[in-house]
Formats: structure tokens, sequence, C-alpha cells
């Protein structure tokens, strides 16, 4: 099954995103991180528009920035119960970077 590539539009600060991994397997301090989406066509998926990260299991920087992360996330559209894994690139200054569904 193929997947699409999209791209983040908008996101969580430097912070929320931290804080999506500090608290990633913490049931007693669940943190959320939301995300919107464009397609590869530049159109926002209604369905996807936003997304709620749930766990965001794995963090590393991308450069020296202090702001360019790459990070495995699990997350589900707010109507869903889905959880979709996914490899994605963000950077938190400009609230821009590119998600990728891996199953």
């Amino acid at each position: 099954m193929s997947h699409t590539q999209f791209t983040i539009v908008n996101g969580p600060s430097r912070d929320g995103l931290i804080d999506a991994f500090k608290y990633a397997y913490d049931e007693a301090n669940r943190h959320i991180c939301r995300f919107t989406l464009e397609n590869e066509a530049g159109k926002t998926e209604v369905e996807a528009k936003i997304i709620e990260i749930e766990r965001v299991t794995k963090i590393a920087h991308e450069d020296g920035s202090g702001y360019s992360f790459l990070f495995t996330c699990y997350y589900g559209t707010a109507n869903s119960k889905l959880h979709i894994k996914a490899n994605g690139y963000y950077n938190a200054r400009s609230r821009r970077g590119g998600l990728q569904p891996t199953n």
C-alpha cells in the first residue's frame, strides 16, 4: 500500500514537540501536539487537516540550529482512533516540515 507524503504547514513549538517525546508513555501526563498538513498536491485534506501526535517515540536534532528535528511518532486524526506510525522532519522556528506514514 502506498502512502502519501504530507507537508506540515503548522505545528507546535520546539518545547511542545519535546514534551510530546518526554511524556510519550506517561499516561498520567499525556501531551498531544497537533500538526496541520497538506498533501502532495498542496491541498489541505479535510479528514487529515489536523492530526494529533499521540506519541513521539524518537527525536533527534537534524542540524545544529536547535530548531530542526527528525522524529518518529504515532498519530491519528481528531475523529479517528487509528494509530499510524510515521517519520517526520520539523523545523520549530518556521513551523514547517514533512511527514511520511510508514505502515
